[in-house]
């Protein structure tokens, strides 16, 4: 057991708008990572439609964080619980899906039922360290 010294600082990870923004904002699954000296904060928000996976980037791992939007779409069937690693140069995005009938049909599965599928994908970013739209291959 430790005790603080002091209380724990808020993190201002986006404008107020995205934070009243139900589908947008902090939700669950937090993670951060440096990349070429900046620190990104993302998390996940699985009452968005469209996109889950969103992300800000700071100076410092206490932030401030200047909110960057989304970069990865809503996965099959699952919550974008993700992890954001380099590996030998190259960085990879893993998260998990849920196997949908379509999906267990395709492996060849025969039980039915809820289940999770760890995947990665290639993660890139553009000149400015901004994250790229995450493509899912499925491969």
């Amino acid at each position: 057991m430790v005790e603080l010294a002091e209380r724990p600082r808020p993190i201002d990870y986006a404008p107020p708008s995205v934070k009243k923004d139900k589908t947008q904002r902090f939700l669950e699954a937090s993670y951060m990572h440096k990349y070429n000296g900046k620190y990104y904060y993302s998390y996940t928000n699985y009452k968005n439609n469209e996109h889950q996976g969103f992300y800000a980037i700071g100076d410092s791992p206490y932030g401030p964080f200047e909110w960057k939007g989304a970069f990865a779409p809503c996965p099959e069937g699952a919550q974008f619980h993700h992890s954001l690693v380099e590996f030998k140069g190259q960085w990879y995005c893993f998260y998990h899906i849920n196997t949908s009938e379509e999906l267990r049909n395709k492996l060849g599965l025969d039980w039915n039922g809820f289940r999770r599928i760890a995947c990665f994908d290639r993660l890139y970013y553009d000149d400015d360290g901004t994250i790229k739209v995450l493509s899912y291959t499925k491969e």
